[in-house]
């Protein structure tokens, strides 16, 4: 259901092809968001446009989390 959900919220008619396209680290770190803020319903149409999510906002969501996983991967590297 959570690749639903984030199909969803990213205007992603078919979830599968999202499983398809993320990456597996980028995937994790798209549940461990949902873990810490979760999507509420009623958010929706505030965050649509047209009933799909705004590309710019998809875009920023996107790299900030490619940037939260270099952070992770570095950290790692650095055995913190």
């Amino acid at each position: 259901m959570f690749a639903c959900r984030l199909a969803l919220a990213l205007g992603v008619p078919n979830p599968y092809e999202l499983l398809r396209e993320l990456p597996a680290n980028v995937w994790l770190l798209w549940q461990a968001y949902a873990a810490l803020e979760p999507w509420r319903v009623e958010d929706e149409p505030a965050r649509t446009y047209g009933g799909r999510a705004k590309p710019a906002q998809v875009a920023s969501t996107l790299i900030d989390a490619m940037k939260a996983h270099e952070l992770v991967r570095q950290a790692k590297a650095n055995g913190i």
